[in-house]
C-alpha cells in the first residue's frame, strides 16, 4: 500500500507550510494575547481554499484528495493549533451534505461553505450527555412541515460566527435526526461562551434552542438517519483531529531540536548530552509512527474503505503522543519550557485538548474495541 505523497499533495503542502510561516504565524502572539482570532486570519485562510480541498469542482471545490486536506491540517497546526481547527466545522457539515444531502441542500449549503464563503458549526455535545446519543434531551418535533428543536448544546465550535449549523436531536423515540439550519433566526440563541487552557483563540461554547423552527427539506437523509451522519463523518473528523496532533507534536520536536543546540552547560550544548539525545530520539519516533497512522488512515479513506476503526486507533495514539511530545520537549527547555516566552508553554497547552475533545481517549478505546469483537 503506498503512502508517497502525490506531486499534487506534496505541492499542496509546501505552499500551506510556506503560507503559514509567512502569512499566518505573526499573528500567533496576538491570539494568544487577546483569545481572539482576528477576522483577517479567515479571509487569509480563504486564500488558500483549504475548505474546498477535498471536495468536487462542482461544488464548488478544488477537486483535490481528501489525504490533502489532512496534510494542510497538520501544517496549519505546526504554526497555530487553533487557526488549524477554523475550517473544520465547514469541512464536517459539507461532508455530511455530500454524503447524506439533496441536491438542492448542496448547492444551498454546502457550495459556499466548500468556497469559504461561509461558516458552520457542529451541534452535538451537550451538557448533560456529553457525547452520548442515546442520552440527548434535545428534541425535534415533527409539526406540519416543520420541526421544532427544544434543548442545550455544549462546545459548538464557530457557533458564535456560523452562518449554518449541523444539529443533532432525538425525533422517534431514541432515534437521532440531523438538521442543516440557518443560524440566527427567532429560538436560536448563543449562549456563553467557554474559556479554555489551551487553543486560545478557538470560540467554542453554547448553542440554545427555544421553540427552533428547522424546514422538513433541512433534514439529512431521513429524520431516523441522524446517528449514521455522524458515525461516517466523525469518523473523518477523528483523522483531522489526528493530523492535529502530529503538527502539534512535529513543532514540539523542532522547538526541543533548536533548544538543545543553543543551550549551553559546562561548555557544550546540551544536545552533546546522552540524555537529550535519549529525549529527541524518542520525541522523534513518536511523531514518526503517528504521521505513519494519518497518512495511511487518510490514504483509506480516499481508497473508498471503512476508517471508523483506524480513525479511531489514529485519534487515540496522535492525541496520546502530542501530548508526550509536548511534555518532553518542556522537560528538554528545563523551567524556560515553562515560560510565556517560549513557544513550548503553548504547545503543551494546547495538546491536551485532542485527549478530551471529540470523543476522548476513553472512547476511541471503546470504539477500537468494539470494532474487533464484531
Amino acid at each position: 500500500m503506498p503512502f508517497e505523497l502525490s506531486e499534487e499533495e506534496k505541492a499542496i503542502q509546501r505552499t500551506v507550510r510556506e503560507f503559514a510561516r509567512k502569512e499566518l504565524a505573526p499573528f500567533v502572539a496576538q491570539i494568544e494575547e487577546e483569545d481572539e482570532i482576528p477576522p483577517i486570519v479567515s479571509e487569509k485562510l480563504k486564500e488558500l481554499r483549504i475548505t474546498g480541498l477535498p471536495f468536487e469542482e462542482k461544488y464548488g471545490g478544488v477537486g483535490s484528495t481528501f489525504t490533502s486536506f489532512i496534510v494542510a491540517v497538520e501544517e496549519l497546526g505546526q504554526v497555530c493549533p487553533p487557526i488549524a481547527n477554523l475550517p473544520m466545522e465547514g469541512v464536517m457539515t459539507s461532508l455530511a451534505l455530500r454524503r447524506f444531502g439533496t441536491e438542492e441542500q448542496k448547492k444551498k449549503y454546502m457550495i459556499p461553505l466548500v468556497k469559504g464563503e461561509k461558516k458552520a458549526c457542529w451541534a452535538f455535545t451537550e451538557p448533560a450527555t456529553g457525547s452520548d446519543p442515546r442520552a440527548f434531551e434535545t428534541r425535534a418535533v415533527l409539526d406540519g412541515d416543520e420541526y421544532v428543536l427544544n434543548g442545550t448544546k455544549r462546545f459548538a465550535s464557530g457557533v458564535f460566527t456560523a452562518d449554518f449549523a449541523t444539529i443533532f436531536a432525538k425525533t422517534k423515540g431514541d432515534k437521532i435526526g440531523a438538521f442543516i439550519a440557518e443560524t440566527g433566526g427567532e429560538g436560536f440563541i448563543r449562549g456563553k461562551r467557554v474559556r479554555l487552557m489551551g487553543m486560545r483563540g478557538l470560540a467554542t461554547g453554547d448553542l440554545i434552542l427555544e421553540n427552533f423552527r428547522v424546514p422538513t427539506e433541512n433534514v439529512l437523509g431521513k429524520d431516523d438517519e441522524g446517528f449514521k451522519v455522524l458515525l461516517e463523518i466523525e469518523a473523518e473528523s477523528r483523522i483531522r483531529s489526528a493530523a492535529l496532533s502530529v503538527g502539534m507534536a512535529q513543532a514540539a520536536l523542532d522547538e526541543a531540536v533548536a533548544y538543545s543546540k543553543q543551550r549551553y552547560q559546562r561548555g557544550h550544548p546540551i544536545s552533546d548530552f546522552l540524555s537529550i539525545k535519549w529525549q529527541l530520539a524518542e520525541m522523534a519516533m513518536k511523531v514518526e509512527a503517528a504521521r505513519y497512522l494519518v497518512y495511511r488512515c487518510a490514504y483509506q479513506r480516499d481508497q473508498g474503505k471503512s476508517i471508523r476503526k483506524d480513525s479511531a486507533i489514529a485519534k487515540l495514539f496522535c492525541s496520546t503522543t502530542a501530548r508526550e511530545v509536548t511534555s518532553i520537549s518542556l522537560q528538554v527547555h528545563g523551567c524556560y519550557g515553562y515560560t510565556k516566552e517560549f513557544k513550548i508553554e503553548r504547545l503543551y497547552r494546547d495538546a491536551k485538548l485532542n485527549e478530551v475533545a471529540g470523543g476522548n481517549a476513553d472512547i476511541q478505546r471503546v470504539i477500537i474495541a468494539n470494532e474487533l469483537l464484531q
